[in-house]
């Protein structure tokens, strides 16, 4: 989410304290709690990847919201045909042994992607709603692909959901991701008040 606060007018979102908690809404529970017995006005958004790990929306402390990701993780929402092209023409460029070389780098990486994404026919991952283990499943298997039309073995990681937001038109941004930075400012927001801006 950090990388998507671009298009994001909230101050709150420039600098927000995250806690990873994985999938445990109890987690996020625990450490809320913890830090407002020390420090009563905090607050807190907890946005948690599995969809049926909310449960009851009443049992949230006060001080605390939480959300999930309708489609089970943010990988979902990037994984698109458009962010794994662009990713490849980028990484070709940073490869290159100098400008002169970036084109043609960045077209045989390019050109491998679309093998690899013709191959394992994820054309659009995001429109996966297997959840997370299938969207995993999905990426390595498009990398796999990927490094063996490069003659690359190993040498190619997998990349983040946040190295693929960068190569993500901001046209291909789910409005839910939005609708997900907007909740994360009002919690900021009534730390201070109101909703910072």
């Amino acid at each position: 989410l950090r990388r998507f606060r671009r298009s994001h007018p909230a101050r709150a979102l420039q600098r927000p304290f995250v806690h990873y908690v994985g999938d445990s809404l109890a987690a996020a529970i625990h450490h809320f709690r913890s830090l407002a017995g020390v420090l009563p006005e905090v607050r807190a958004f907890a946005l948690l990847d599995d969809p049926q790990g909310t449960g009851n929306e009443a049992s949230d402390p006060q001080g605390m919201a939480r959300s999930r990701w309708k489609r089970g993780r943010i990988e979902n929402y990037v994984c698109t045909r458009s962010a794994l092209e662009g990713y490849a023409s980028r990484e070709g460029q940073t490869v290159a042994a100098g400008p002169l070389f970036a084109p043609d780098q960045s077209g045989r990486r390019l050109a491998a992607m679309r093998k690899a994404i013709k191959e394992t026919a994820v054309a659009d991952a995001s429109d996966a709603t297997g959840g997370s283990e299938e969207q995993a499943l999905a990426l390595e298997e498009v990398f796999r692909a990927y490094r063996s039309h490069l003659d690359a073995t190993d040498r190619i990681p997998v990349p983040s959901p946040g190295d693929l937001v960068v190569d993500l038109p901001e046209g291909e941004i789910d409005t839910e991701i939005q609708a997900k930075l907007d909740m994360i400012a009002i919690a900021a927001g009534s730390a201070s008040g109101g909703v910072s801006s």
